[in-house]
């Protein structure tokens, strides 16, 4: 999100959600659209029913715009529409994690939504995307083959009138004999996703039950729902891939979006006239919605952003405010999603023959090394060297159709660039990994794997680095020479699993309030545990903590939270317990929050301050002592996702297990964005230190962020599964207690830094939006850490988006703007 909500104010008009009350124009800059009159218009058509599937007020007792459905009444009406016409057939692309069936719908001609029928689209589909394919074949295919577009809602389980609008696109797709909707039946494929998270929206929550924002997912592949669409979507892969949600206000959101647009979405996808074309009907109709503002297609974790870079689809987001009435959020979601699927009707040929363009022109572009934007390096080949997290990092690669090969035989490359190192003639071993950048994937091989996301934006709506060899900790390289490596065709590999472990009696200490869902580092840590480690813990409640409740736990991990929050719901009596059973030769592993609350209860002398600088989500390389015990077995490099954490300093250098290099050292490297992140440099980011019997283990931030950091989490694995041995004296904590005390709430997500000549200006801006807000910095530079509206979530203010445009026009131009996530 980028800018305020200020899109033309149109006259408001209630859009029913009443069969017929619509009407629309289809003009676009192509001028092939109907004429609001025109015999056969998609909407002003009269609807004509078959009468052969039931409506919802027949199946469940209610309309489309009445009420949101619940979940069960969603996949119970969704069935009913199945169950009557053979138009559409139904199934379960896969379950939550507590099992609930993420149902969907396949719709189009009956001869097309057959298994067999399916599969033969999916071959062709699979044709039109290989740019090896000759040219009289694709002319023979996009003759006959049907234009597939994903409608997907629900991602956000609090976000529900988008799951009641793909519904009534179901039923109207199923049912209607008219020539409008004959026109979509007859020439596309729609697959329809009511609810993307059902555990979310069985609750009201934006987030599955172990806290993930499913919409953050899509590169990373943590979480069974995203990995059931995305599998899905490789089967039947979409021209067009659109997004149904909901937003604060009463406005609607269309695109095209606003800057920063990552640098590899391909034309195909930024150029789609879908968003224009709906802007264009709500205009005529009076409706209020705007474009260009607000929200980006940067981050690739998102689904519009994914589905562009990765399928090539014109992935597209549509928003509707939250404050307006539910039949016009249901109305309008059901228009959009219309029009937009009128429009990919109107032209499903061009539009096939487009999407294999595109995919040709990303296979030449990878021969030439070109990566789309202006100055950017020349990059043929990327290269994964063997690990024990390569093959999931391969995994996920292949889950978006790259192509990955195996070397049959050493290749000399005369240009090989480790990440963040020059330039130098070597040898990559035999059995590494080699990924070419000429492939029909070629820019979502660069979007993940690339060292930079060589993006300039000043405001973040997310991290600001994601390149999957970091993240992982694999060692990787990349070249733009022209090589011709010996290689072999890597086999699909199957699901990664964590090698077993003797694990200790594993505690999990929850500052969370009782009522609050599992979310953030908390649940990141619970899903790592549980599903991906396979490690049994017990939850103990932050509030109330006795000798009793600590009782045979050998290790407790301790998620961050916020500090002095914290400090106060443990109780005199509770920090007392906590105090008492690290001595008696308890671990206790803590991070961010939990590190400061480390300092405050006297158990470590590791000093915490507050960064003077701004690293929003930026990576950045840390040295690893290997031959302390947790670092044991590890590569000597992995990389910690930094998002302005607190700065930890070792009393003792022998308590420093990982560190950041000094800065301007031949190691030191950040890819992402950075302000001032040359403090870090020499500071810990592990540190581990006897108290009394026991052990404290610090980080200085979330290790597992989105449970996507998987090089941070091996050392987080070794923190909990390892026993520490190492210097035995005790360090002085006094001082580490007295800088925690002097530390301000660090648990805000969000942050405006600028120059010392734009503090009063955004003094000002900031008062008329009534924050509050505390300041820190260095020469030259400001940073305004705005306070949250409760100590454990990070929630956007309604004014969050506006902001940048208000500073802005007061003449502020800001050095980062890190927006609420």
């Amino acid at each position: 999100m980028l800018e305020g909500r200020q899109g033309k104010t149109f006259r408001r008009r209630a859009v029913l959600a009443g069969a017929g009350l619509l009407t629309f124009s289809l003009g676009t800059t192509n001028a092939r659209a109907a004429r609001p009159d025109s015999p056969c218009h998609p909407v002003t058509t009269t609807p004509r029913y078959r009468g052969e599937v039931p409506t919802p007020s027949a199946v469940l007792g209610v309309d489309f715009g009445d009420r949101p459905f619940t979940l069960a009444e969603a996949d119970r009406y969704l069935d009913a529409v199945a169950a009557a016409s053979s138009r559409v057939r139904a199934s379960t692309l896969g379950k939550s994690p507590s099992g609930k069936p993420l149902r969907y719908a396949v719709v189009g001609a009956p001869e097309r939504v057959t298994p067999q029928g399916i599969a033969t689209i999916g071959e062709r589909l699979r044709l039109l995307r290989d740019p090896r394919t000759p040219l009289a074949v694709v002319d023979r295919l996009v003759k006959d083959t049907p234009a597939v577009v994903w409608l997907t809602a629900g991602v956000h389980g609090s976000e529900p009138g988008g799951t009641n609008a793909v519904l009534r696109v179901l039923r109207d797709l199923a049912d209607r004999d008219d020539c409008a909707a004959r026109a979509i039946v007859s020439t596309t494929v729609v697959v329809i996703v009511p609810v993307q998270n059902p555990e979310g929206y069985a609750t009201g929550d934006r987030w599955n039950s172990y806290g993930f924002d499913l919409n953050r997912d899509w590169f990373a592949l943590t979480q069974p729902e995203t990995r059931a669409v995305t599998a899905a979507m490789a089967k039947l892969p979409p021209v067009a891939a659109l997004d149904l949600h909901e937003m604060e206000g009463d406005s609607y959101f269309a695109p095209p979006y606003a800057a920063p647009i990552h640098h590899e979405v391909p034309a195909f996808a930024r150029e789609s006239k879908l968003g224009p074309t709906v802007a264009e009907e709500f205009d005529r109709q009076g409706i209020d919605l705007f474009s260009g503002r607000e929200f980006d297609l940067l981050y690739p974790g998102t689904a519009d952003a994914a589905n562009s870079i990765a399928g090539l689809a014109a992935g597209i987001t549509l928003e509707k405010g939250l404050d307006s009435p539910v039949p016009d959020r249901v109305g309008e979601h059901y228009l959009a999603s219309w029009v937009s699927l009128a429009t990919v009707a109107e032209q499903p040929v061009e539009l096939l023959r487009a999407w294999n363009s595109a995919h040709r022109t990303a296979f030449e572009q990878g021969k030439r090394g070109h990566l789309q934007g202006a100055g950017l390096p020349l990059v043929r080949h990327y290269f994964l060297f063997a690990g024990d997290t390569t093959t999931e990092l391969v995994w996920r690669l292949q889950q978006r159709g790259v192509e990955v090969h195996k070397l049959a035989a050493p290749l000399r490359v005369p240009d090989l660039r480790h990440y963040g190192r020059p330039a130098r003639a070597e040898t990559v071993p035999v059995g590494s990994y080699w990924i070419p950048l000429a492939q029909p994937a070629k820019h979502w091989v660069q979007t993940m794997l690339g060292e930079q996301n060589h993006a300039t934006p000043t405001v973040f709506s997310d991290v600001s680095a994601w390149s999957l060899p970091l993240l992982a900790g694999v060692e990787a390289a990349f070249s733009g020479a022209e090589l011709r490596p010996v290689a072999v065709p890597c086999p699909a590999l199957p699901e990664p699993q964590a090698p077993p472990a003797k694990a200790p009696a594993l505690g999990v200490l929850r500052f969370l309030p009782p009522d609050y869902p599992v979310l953030g580092s908390v649940g990141w840590l619970n899903h790592r545990l549980e599903r991906m480690w396979r490690l049994p813990f017990r939850t103990v409640p932050g509030q109330g903590v006795t000798k009793e409740s600590l009782r045979g736990i050998e290790v407790l991990t301790v998620p961050d939270a916020p500090a002095q929050v914290s400090y106060e719901l443990l109780g005199e009596a509770g920090r007392a317990a906590l105090r008492e059973w690290v001595n008696a030769g308890g671990r206790y592993v803590g991070w961010g929050g939990t590190a400061q609350l480390a300092a405050l209860l006297g158990i470590t002398s590791t000093t915490l301050s507050s960064p003077t600088g701004e690293v929003p989500g930026a990576l950045i390389r840390v040295l690893v002592d290997t031959d302390h015990p947790l670092g044991s077995g590890l590569p000597s490099t992995t990389w910690h996702l930094n998002d302005s954490n607190l700065v930890l300093r070792a009393a003792n250098p022998a308590f420093a297990v990982a560190s950041y290099p000094p800065h301007g050292s031949p190691d030191w490297f950040v890819s992402g964005h950075e302000v001032g992140a040359s403090e870090l440099g020499g500071t810990a980011v592990l540190t581990d230190e006897p108290f009394g019997a026991g052990r404290v283990t610090l980080f200085s931030g979330e290790p597992n962020f989105r449970a996507f950091t998987d090089g941070m989490a091996r050392l987080l694995r070794n923190a909990v599964v390892r026993s520490s041995v190492g210097p035995r004296a005790r360090g002085d904590t006094a001082p580490a207690e007295r800088a925690a005390r002097q530390l301000p709430e660090t648990r805000s997500g969000f942050r405006v830094t600028v120059p010392s000549t734009g503090v009063a200006a955004t003094r000002t801006v900031l008062a008329a939006f009534n924050a509050r807000w505390a300041e820190r910095g260095a020469a030259g530079r400001t940073t305004f850490v705005i306070e949250n509206r409760d100590g454990f979530e990070r929630h956007q203010p309604p004014w969050a988006s506006r902001l940048p445009k208000r500073l802005s026009e007061a003449g502020v131009r800001p050095l980062a703007v890190v927006l609420p996530r």
